[in-house]
């Protein structure tokens, strides 16, 4: 069942769909005539909205902004998966791989062999996805020599790998110059779905324990980083009720003493002496 529904985090509205539900988003955004930009939103992210509200307000003005890793659900996120609700950034392969073939996409990245190893990533998960160009991006070149690149290529999808906060203006600085349909920002979570490409490594093999390796040692992995992830996004949240409380407290007083200076001071007036009138 396709379903969906918007939380907040952090002060941040992220949405929260089924898998059905975000395919079928992007199928419509990729056919639409509107520019989407979309951020896969995780821990370093939120925690940069804090201390920046100008790169918050970029946050907010995006199209669509999903988790992009599951400590942002806490201990809800296992329940929301066995629900098939899309809890981090796995959704967005799930819904490129539904859609149809002869998809086009364009990768910006600031590492030539990272956009090499998701070029790879791309072949191997994306067989009916067309990379139609590639562009690494450094401080020297103009962003008018990116965008040209991409509106000559005109690629239905424009998948941008840097790292926040810079990933983020910059998609939403630029993003409006694209000649394309979806902009995705996946810089923070790019290590991880290259790391779902890595081969076994020789050991495993050797003793013939692929499925070991695959279905024990990584699942442990990621239970144990997750688990130090919500540790961490725990502290960020109580930060942020803190900064709120304090914030609420404070405008709380500002009230009170504005509206105590703005009484007007009862003043005395002595009765005129009938006798000695002023």
């Amino acid at each position: 069942m396709a379903v969906q529904t918007e939380i907040s985090i952090m002060g941040i509205p992220i949405r929260v769909f089924s898998l059905e539900a975000f395919a079928e988003w992007m199928k419509d955004a990729l056919t639409g005539n509107r520019m989407n930009t979309l951020f896969l939103m995780t821990i370093p992210v939120l925690e940069q909205t804090m201390k920046d509200d100008t790169y918050a307000d970029n946050i907010k003005k995006a199209t669509l902004r999903i988790p992009g890793e599951e400590a942002l659900l806490l201990h809800h996120a296992e329940t929301m998966r066995r629900k098939k609700i899309a809890t981090d950034y796995r959704c967005l392969r799930y819904a490129v791989q539904q859609q149809k073939e002869g998809t086009s996409m364009y990768i910006v990245g600031d590492n030539e062999q990272r956009i090499k190893q998701y070029m790879q990533y791309c072949s191997k998960i994306y067989p009916q996805i067309e990379v139609v160009g590639a562009y690494c991006l450094n401080m020297e070149l103009t962003p008018e020599l990116i965008i040209n690149d991409i509106n000559i290529a005109a690629p239905d999808m424009v998948i941008v790998m840097l790292d926040s906060p810079f990933q983020e203006n910059w998609i939403m600085e630029n993003a409006s110059k694209m000649c394309t349909s979806i902009c995705v920002g996946i810089g923070g979570v790019i290590s991880q779905i290259l790391n779902e490409t890595q081969p076994v490594p020789v050991v495993f093999r050797f003793l013939h324990m692929n499925w070991f390796y695959l279905h024990m040692i990584l699942p442990f992995r990621e239970f144990y980083r997750n688990k130090r992830k919500i540790r961490i996004f725990k502290s960020h949240l109580e930060k942020y009720n803190n900064k709120i409380k304090l914030e609420k407290e404070m405008n709380v007083e500002g009230k009170k003493k504005k509206q105590k200076s703005s009484e007007s001071p009862v003043m005395d007036f002595e009765e005129p002496d009938e006798k000695n009138p002023v």
